[in-house]
Order: structure tokens, then C-alpha cells, then sequence
């Protein structure tokens, strides 16, 4: 059960990295941009939720002017009327006139504007109360109370309008209270929400940096260290060695990482075939005594030594090894017709010759050589092969 659990959680985790490199590239742009998107909605939302508390505040503060201009109107226009009947004069009407024109419109406005249905309700009584005050201050001011010598008649109109402007004022006192109440609930609001706002506009920077780094770790972990390990492979497969892949994706680099393991064990196989049958030529190349086989790089030091050219030579392949292989000749020819030889087979792919050679002891024998060139797969000289026979007998008769 758990190892079925673990195999499916490493499918999951591989999910990803098994992906094309293209659709790879799509979800590292996509996922710190769709980070991005996320923060600035949500800043956006903040920023609306903000703008709306913040006018709620506003339309809060004018209903609060506005019942103050009512209050201060009503209280103009009784004034204005009590001057008025006490001295007569027209010109105290003014701010009554003022007052009544003004007051309508007023009303309207806060009306307008309230949202509370408590307060609407509110206002509906304050609108009547308002009515009913204009209305009593039109009849005193169209009565002619002073001229029919009716002060008593005066006194009980004001007591009866200061009743009604009594009630009004605690409707108004009223309403102010609830609008404080609703102020202080829509500050804090609008406060929490500002508060909200930089919170959001903080996370979002933090969203944005973690989407930034979550595309640099998708990237780095799924393409830029990868890369990294297929240098090291073809390092190791440059230098011969086998190339081992735990568990390859199956994306492109997935693919190339196999495509070298596969070409690491092939090399491998046949670098082992070669050097089989590199031995097995060595062993037959050593076994021949009658003919001095040996090998030369380049520049005509001698490489590899068989049995056949000790006899022949006398020198042991301890003792010719990387020595230069003109000290056979005779020293009239051993300055010019080394190079020559090994000029014409490098260029002529093979040469022969015959002439007196020299063994160890200073002894000549006559000798029939074949110098081959040979070549890696580029056509890159890699050496020469020399074979050597001893003909001196023949030579004699």
C-alpha cells in the first residue's frame, strides 16, 4: 500500500519535468504571471472595496451638513417671523422667504442620499414636522394678530410653534446621533478596508517576488541543472567512460540524456571489442620471429616492439622503446633516408626498400623493409608500422 502511495506521489512530482520544453517554458511565464494577475485583482477589489467605505464617509458627512442646514433653517425662519410680529416690519421676512424656498430642497438632497431605513423613516417625520412649522409661520405671518390687539392670541401661536419646533429638534438631535453612529461605523470601516489595502498591496509584492522565484526554481531545476548534468555526461563520454542515467524524463533533455547513456555503453562496447582485438594482433604480431614488426609514431620514435625484431635487431623492447628508430642505418644514410622513408609513406599511404642495417652489436644485415602509414578516422597521420626481414643470405647468393 505505502509503495504504491510513493509511486504514485514521484508520478505526480515527475509530471512536470516530463513535460515538452516548450510547454515547460509556458508554465514558468505563466505561473509568476498568473501570480501577478492574482495580486493585482485582488488589489484592485481592495481598492474598490476602499473607494466605496471612503464615500460612505463622504455621503455620510454631507447628510450630517445637511440636517445641520435644516435645523439652522427652521430655527432662521422662526426667528425672522417672531421679529416680524413683535415689530411689523417686512424686512424680517427675508430669511423666512430664504428659509421656506431653501428648506424643500434640502429635504430632497438628504433624501437622496440616505441608504439607513431607520433614518429614511426619520426624515419622513422631520419632512412632515417641517411642513407642518412652515406652515404655521405662514398663518402668523398671514394673520393680523398685532392689529386686532390679540397678544394673547400672539403668545399661544408661539407656544403651539415652539411645541412643534421642540419635537423637530429631537427628530433632528435624533438623526444626528444615528449619522454619528453610522460615521463612526463607516470610519472604522473605511479604515479596516485602507488597512486591508496595504496588506494586499504588501502581499501582492511578496506574491509577485514568490512567483519570480518559483519560475527561477522551475527553471533551474527543470532545464538550467539538467543542461549542466548533460555537460558532465558528455564530459564523462568524451573521456570514455560509461554514462548512467537513475531515471531519465521523458521531455527532450530527458530523451538526449538516454540518447548519451545509450552512445556511452555503445563506445563503451566497442572501445572493449577494439582493445580485444588490439590484444589479439599484439599477441600475433609478438609471436612472429621471422619478420621484426614494430610500431612508430609521427615523428619515427619507436612505439611497440615484437619478438621477430629483438631477434633480428638484438635489442630488447625495454631498451628501443621510445627511441628514434634511424639508429638501424648506417651512419652515410642515417641522416637523410630515415625522413625520406617515412615521407614517402605518409605520403603514398606504403613504401618498400632494401639496404644495410645496423644490430646492436654494430653488426650489418641486408634488409627488406615495408613502412605503411597509418591513419585515424579524420585521415590524421597517427604513426607508421614498420615490418622487417632479414635477407642477408639472400643477398649473399
Amino acid at each position: 500500500m505505502n509503495r504504491t502511495m510513493t509511486a504514485a506521489a514521484g508520478r505526480r512530482a515527475l509530471r512536470f519535468a516530463d513535460l515538452p520544453l516548450r510547454a515547460k517554458g509556458i508554465v514558468i511565464i505563466m505561473v509568476p504571471l498568473a501570480l501577478l494577475l492574482a495580486a493585482l485583482a485582488s488589489v484592485f477589489v481592495a481598492d474598490r472595496q476602499s473607494r466605496i467605505a471612503e464615500d460612505q464617509v463622504r455621503v455620510t458627512l454631507e447628510i450630517q451638513s445637511g440636517i445641520q442646514e435644516i435645523h439652522a433653517l427652521i430655527a432662521e425662519a422662526a426667528t425672522a417671523m417672531r421679529g416680524y410680529l413683535l415689530t411689523g416690519r417686512p424686512d424680517f421676512l427675508d430669511p423666512f422667504n430664504r428659509a421656506e424656498d431653501r428648506l424643500p430642497v434640502v429635504l430632497d438632497e438628504v433624501g437622496r442620499r440616505l441608504r439607513d431605513e431607520e433614518q429614511k423613516a426619520r426624515l419622513d417625520r422631520i419632512r412632515a414636522l417641517v411642513d407642518a412649522k412652515v406652515d404655521r409661520l405662514q398663518l402668523l405671518k398671514q394673520a393680523d394678530i398685532l392689529r386686532a390687539g390679540g397678544r394673547e392670541d400672539l403668545a399661544a401661536k408661539l407656544i403651539e410653534g415652539k411645541q412643534v419646533l421642540d419635537v423637530l429638534r429631537q427628530e433632528i438631535d435624533a438623526m444626528n446621533r444615528r449619522e454619528a453612529d453610522l460615521l463612526h461605523a463607516r470610519t472604522e470601516t473605511a479604515d479596516q478596508v485602507r488597512t486591508l489595502s496595504r496588506s494586499l498591496m504588501i502581499s501582492a509584492g511578496f506574491l509577485g517576488f514568490a512567483g519570480a522565484l518559483a519560475a527561477v526554481f522551475l527553471f533551474s531545476a527543470s532545464i538550467v541543472r539538467r543542461v549542466h548534468a548533460l555537460k558532465t555526461q558528455a564530459h564523462l563520454l568524451s573521456q570514455g567512460e560509461v554514462v548512467t542515467v537513475a531515471d531519465p524524463f521523458r521531455d527532450e533533455l530527458g530523451r538526449l540524456e538516454q540518447a548519451l547513456e545509450d552512445a556511452s555503453v555503445l563506445l563503451k562496447r566497442r572501445e572493449a571489442d577494439l582493445t580485444e582485438s588490439e590484444e589479439r594482433f599484439r599477441q600475433l604480431v609478438e609471436g612472429v620471429s621471422d619478420y621484426g614488426i614494430f610500431g612508430l609514431d609521427p615523428h619515427g620514435q619507436v612505439v611497440s616492439w615484437n619478438v621477430g625484431a629483438e631477434r633480428i635487431t638484438g635489442y630488447g623492447a625495454e631498451e628501443i622503446v621510445g627511441r628514434h628508430f634511424s639508429r638501424f642505418y648506417p651512419e652515410d644514410s642515417r641522416d637523410s633516408f630515415p625522413a625520406e622513408e617515412l615521407s614517402k609513406a605518409a605520403g603514398n599511404g606504403r613504401t618498400e626498400a632494401e639496404g644495410w642495417r645496423l644490430r646492436k652489436d654494430g653488426s650489418r644485415f641486408w634488409s627488406h623493409v615495408v613502412v605503411t602509414a597509418l591513419h585515424d578516422e579524420t585521415g590524421r597521420l597517427r604513426g607508421f608500422s614498420k615490418i622487417t626481414r632479414d635477407i642477408t643470405e639472400r643477398k649473399q647468393f
